[in-house]
């Protein structure tokens, strides 16, 4: 389990930093979309990239997208609200974009198919619990702006989770 921790949170974290939204500190529940949203964003670039080393991971990857679908979707609802409000929707495509930019040069790395693979399959064998584990750490992701602090909240405005998402 160490090992697994320790190869989550070193490909989570990356030398160049992503744009924040600015203005407005990440509630707890922003911050657990934005954990989750890393992850996805990680294994989706990984697995557009290992193809070829990995065969299969593209498909591993699209199970994992399955079995997280839920909270994928109700996190980037989450997550759109929060930049709608701390800078529009250009600032989300720009974070969006710097997040798979700085994914894909990591995902080069020596090493990275593997462990992706390795992480895809824990995530298949554990029933989907890997994007649970990662919504609960204790991390703000690198360069996504500052947490609020204990008790406060973001001040965005979270809609009824029936709301439609933006098309």
């Amino acid at each position: 389990m160490k090992l697994f921790l320790s190869c989550l949170v070193a490909a989570a974290v990356v030398a160049a930093p992503v744009p924040a939204a600015a203005g407005a500190c990440l509630d707890a529940e922003a911050l657990e979309a934005l954990r989750v949203r890393e992850l996805q964003t990680m294994m989706m670039v990984s697995a557009l990239r290992c193809r070829e080393a990995e065969p299969g991971i593209a498909a591993a990857y699209n199970r994992f997208v399955a079995r997280a679908r839920d909270r994928l979707v109700e996190g980037e609802r989450r997550l759109i609200s929060h930049f709608d409000r701390a800078g529009g929707r250009a600032a989300y495509d720009r974070f969006t974009a710097a997040l798979a930019n700085r994914h894909s040069e990591a995902a080069g790395e020596a090493g990275n198919c593997a462990i992706v693979a390795r992480l895809l399959a824990a995530d298949e064998a554990s029933g989907g619990a890997l994007a649970e584990l990662v919504a609960r750490l204790q991390m703000v992701p690198q360069g996504a702006g500052e947490a609020c602090p204990a008790g406060a909240r973001s001040g965005v405005a979270v809609a009824s989770p029936f709301d439609p998402i933006p098309e």
